[in-house]
């Protein structure tokens, strides 16, 4: 038995505790008292260390979470968001980007990928998450497509707003697509196609965030400062986002094959009331749009 403890006992037992002994209870439960905190801190130290090694190194797309609302797709497919170049010169190097080019069939192939709407299967959770509602939600059936009776389907927004671009394209380059320009005067299908469109590109340049800016320069056979609209921004990796779309999205022949049946009792949303009154005076006249959209 430790000394300060016998004669502690002893004291004790002759009725007078001295103040020695109580000094050393007082000092042994200050340093049990340290040495719990410092067990604290410890762990608090490590679990604060642990969140953020794994928010840094294991936590897929960390910044574009930062900038983005939640999507499935941030826990899918690494989109590997750094700075890269958009090209802005008026007249770019021989390697540059299809929306370059003048209409030609290799070009057009590759809008024609960006732009189809694919189906990708979400859950009934993710559908909750996204703040829409599932009971009006397009339910991909197990019996047709063998995904489980949790499956329901959805299109990335990126690809509807290349659907939207390449609709101007088209447009602009009328006479090679037989393609007529909008009417200014009557607001019919068409039209409501196209301002549609132009309005789906307007909101999303809006919410970019792009507050880049474009310097001026004193360049060579130009007579007043140049703008410089060559730019370092924070981008995605889209091939990579569009080859996982393309390797996951439901087999497209099947589903245009399969056509779609609208099950019984399936709840519906409430149409607006242009979009009823449209319905209405063209009824019958609807076909299904190769855009899915």
């Amino acid at each position: 038995m430790p000394r300060f403890f016998t004669r502690g006992y002893s004291a004790i037992q002759q009725g007078d505790e001295p103040k020695e002994f109580a000094s050393d209870i007082h000092r042994l439960r200050k340093r049990s008292i340290l040495f719990l905190a410092n067990i604290v801190m410890f762990l608090f130290s490590s679990i604060v260390m642990s969140c953020w090694m794994h928010d840094r190194y294991f936590v897929l797309n960390r910044e574009l979470r930062k900038t983005s609302t939640w999507t499935p797709i941030h826990d899918l497919v690494d989109l590997k968001m750094k700075p890269r170049l958009v090209e802005g010169t008026l007249f770019p190097a021989d390697k540059h980007s299809i929306a370059r080019e003048m209409p030609n069939e290799e070009a057009d192939k590759k809008w024609a990928i960006w732009e189809e709407a694919r189906m990708i299967p979400i859950s009934k959770a993710d559908v909750l998450r996204l703040g829409k509602d599932p009971e009006t939600a397009f339910k991909l059936e197990d019996s047709l497509w063998g995904l489980g009776d949790d499956a329901y389907a959805a299109s990335l927004d990126i690809f509807h707003q290349l659907h939207c671009l390449n609709t101007l394209r088209e447009i602009a380059y009328g006479g090679y697509y037989n393609e007529t320009m909008g009417n200014a005067k009557s607001e019919e299908l068409y039209e409501v196609h196209l301002n549609h469109c132009v309005d789906i590109l307007l909101q999303a340049l809006q919410c970019s965030g792009n507050v880049n800016l474009i310097t001026l320069h004193w360049t060579e056979t130009q007579p007043f400062p140049h703008p410089d609209f060559s730019i370092h921004r924070q981008c995605i990796a889209f091939d990579a986002l569009s080859e996982w779309n393309m390797e996951h999205s439901i087999n497209r022949a099947r589903y245009m094959e399969l056509g779609v049946t609208k099950p019984e009792g399936q709840k519906m949303e409430k149409a607006p009331p242009k979009l009823r009154a449209w319905a209405q005076e063209h009824a019958g006249e609807y076909k299904h749009s190769h855009h899915m959209v």
